[in-house]
């Protein structure tokens, strides 16, 4: 499942009980949409079942559930680790909330409860998306590795955090179409560099990675200047600084 990827894949674990937990509280947030689906259908097929006196009774506890249970995504330490399920916890709830909008005529909401939701999809788009950038950047910082593991951790969190994030400020529109894309970046299947990147590096790297989406950069040359100077006040040793000029980036074109 998408936790034992991500433990793997950031080198993580968590312990027994926490994952236990994680994954209960998951499952429980889905049984629970499943369940306020089906006070949704009673209420609207009156003659099926028993009907609820108001559905924004279901809808405020609902919303009252969510706002228990997104900390349990959040747990110190371990933010990173679990932000791909705190994405998927987070759209839902934000998928909910949008809901009670669109819905708001058919199932009986009040004006002062329909102006209270679009606040909280204003409010928790913002919380939410923020969080996810943040915790993301936080670690992106860090990073000193291989430009083919930078790479694998952007296109990792870019699929299973930010394709949801990405979505979120267009909840607030009605009839409209909602997709999304980014653009990702592999490091290729040729002989794989030992050099270190860090995310000073970056900016450099993203430039030059823009260019058509159907070019492949193969390879990047010019020289290099190393100038080495003795260190100041008579310290003992040495700096050596480095430079790249007269870069050429190298493309190959027309792959689809």
């Amino acid at each position: 499942d998408i936790l034992r990827e991500t433990e793997q894949f950031l080198n993580q674990r968590l312990n027994t009980d926490t994952l236990a937990r994680v994954n209960a509280e998951l499952i429980g947030l889905q049984a629970n949409i499943r369940e306020f689906n089906q006070q949704v259908d009673n209420f609207l097929n009156p003659t099926q079942n028993p009907v609820p006196l108001s559905i924004t009774s279901s809808v405020n506890t609902m919303q009252q559930l969510f706002l228990n249970r997104l900390p349990q995504f959040q747990i110190q330490g371990y933010q990173l680790l679990l932000l791909p399920l705190f994405a998927q916890a987070a759209n839902m709830h934000l998928s909910f909330i949008r809901d009670v909008i669109l819905n708001a005529d058919e199932w009986g909401i009040s004006a002062a409860t329909l102006r209270t939701y679009r606040d909280y999809l204003r409010n928790y788009t913002r919380d939410y998306s923020n969080y996810c950038i943040n915790t993301y950047q936080t670690a992106f910082r860090g990073l000193n590795t291989r430009l083919h593991d930078m790479l694998e951790f952007r296109t990792y969190m870019f699929l299973n955090v930010f394709e949801y994030v990405s979505i979120w400020s267009l909840f607030k529109y009605q009839s409209l179409m909602v997709s999304s894309g980014a653009n990702l970046y592999a490091s290729g299947s040729g002989p794989q560099q030992t050099q270190s990147f860090t995310a000073q590096n970056w900016p450099f790297l993203y430039s030059l990675f823009q260019v058509n989406s159907n070019y492949i950069l193969s390879g990047i040359s010019g020289t290099r200047l190393s100038i080495t100077f003795p260190n100041i006040g008579g310290l003992p040793g040495s700096t050596t600084t480095h430079s790249l000029n007269s870069a050429r980036v190298n493309y190959s074109g027309g792959v689809s």
